[in-house]
């Protein structure tokens, strides 16, 4: 059984990429990682946003093209 020490843990860096925003979005001058974490922790995943967006436009343009045709 592997267990994750605290040099294991995902930097602020990581924790942008996977939740898609880019490089150094969240980087605070002078400030330490602690906030970082919490506004990546607090934020959707950009590419989730997307793809349910995405999806209602689709069915938005589909249902308008419905409404119009009757």
């Amino acid at each position: 059984m592997y267990f994750l020490s605290k040099q294991d843990r995902l930097t602020p860096l990581e924790c942008e990429r996977l939740q898609g925003f880019p490089d150094g979005w969240t980087n605070i001058p002078k400030a330490s990682d602690s906030p970082r974490y919490k506004a990546i922790g607090n934020s959707v995943a950009i590419p989730c946003v997307d793809f349910v967006l995405r999806g209602i436009a689709f069915y938005l343009g589909k249902f308008k093209e419905e409404s119009e045709e009757s």
